[in-house]
């Protein structure tokens, strides 16, 4: 009977074995399954071409102060350096509608932009002659442009490392450029104001003002009080005109109607005194 106990005994912890083991390497299945499941497989990510990181010259710019004249910072020497040694970066503008950033953001929130590549549009205003800086031969020949946007009266300056296309005033452009801060300026007149600075390759011509549409504009609130003030001047003159005109005509036509009135002396009548005697009273034999 101890025996048999001992042999059950024995087989049910050898079973009790064999079910911790099944058991074991079910959750080891299970837990590589899942993995193998939620796990994407791993992608090798795309090297960035060294020769176009632009990190240096963002901590660079991170000491750069807003709403000065001069950019004569180390940030901004480095950019036009950087289009130099790398001719493919910004080759073409890459620019779409949607890819405009407004000015007002640059103002606004120039750190969030600084040393970045932004898309702008704005209307051709003045190119500064190309000039080199000694002391930095490795930049070349710059140029700087000066554009301008309806409604505001920031000007933004455009130092381009390349020729640019000849163009006329007030034409339509798109530049894709790394924005270097907020310059301040003073123009010819004395007027001061700020807009932002950048460094580009080019500039691309949208639009001459011999090709721009033709657009209906409404007319601003000096315009329209002028043009009122014309209108009743014009009104004015008319009616005076037209009352000149009416009574003339009608003292015309009453001159027209009127009967002639008879003028003259004593003289003129007395031959109807000398010719004429007065009827004797209660004679009627004159009287037919």
């Amino acid at each position: 009977m101890t025996n048999r106990s001992t042999l059950n005994m024995m087989s049910f912890i050898a079973h009790d074995r064999i079910s911790w083991l099944r058991l074991s390497l079910f959750a080891i299945v299970l837990l590589l399954s899942t993995d193998l499941v939620a796990a994407p497989p791993e992608r090798d990510a795309p090297s960035a071409d060294p020769s176009l990181d632009t990190r240096g010259g963002v901590v660079l710019l991170s000491g750069v102060k807003d709403g000065t004249f001069a950019f004569d910072d180390e940030g901004f020497y480095w950019f036009c350096q950087f289009l130099r040694k790398n001719p493919d970066a910004l080759a073409e503008s890459d620019c779409n509608e949607n890819d405009i950033v407004p000015w007002q953001y640059l103002m606004e929130r120039p750190s969030d932009y600084r040393g970045q590549p932004v898309c702008i549009e704005g209307r051709f205003l003045l190119e500064q002659p190309a000039y080199d800086i000694a002391t930095r031969p490795e930049l070349g020949r710059l140029r700087q442009w000066d554009i301008g946007v309806a409604g505001s009266n920031a000007i933004a300056t455009l130092v381009l490392v390349d020729p640019a296309p000849r163009t006329k005033k007030r034409s339509l452009i798109r530049v894709r450029g790394f924005f270097i801060k907020i310059r301040s300026f003073r123009t010819e007149s004395g007027e001061e104001g700020a807009g932002p600075l950048f460094v580009a390759r080019s500039v691309e011509i949208l639009e001459t003002p011999d090709r721009a549409v033709p657009q209906s504009s409404g007319l601003d609130g000096r315009d329209l009080l002028t043009a009122m003030a014309g209108i009743v001047v014009v009104l004015f003159f008319l009616s005076v005109i037209v009352r000149r005109r009416v009574s003339r005509a009608t003292a015309a036509t009453s001159a027209s109607f009127e009967r002639p009135r008879t003028s003259g002396t004593n003289a003129d009548f007395q031959w109807m005194d000398e010719n004429s005697a007065a009827p004797p009273r209660g004679d009627d034999s004159s009287i037919p």
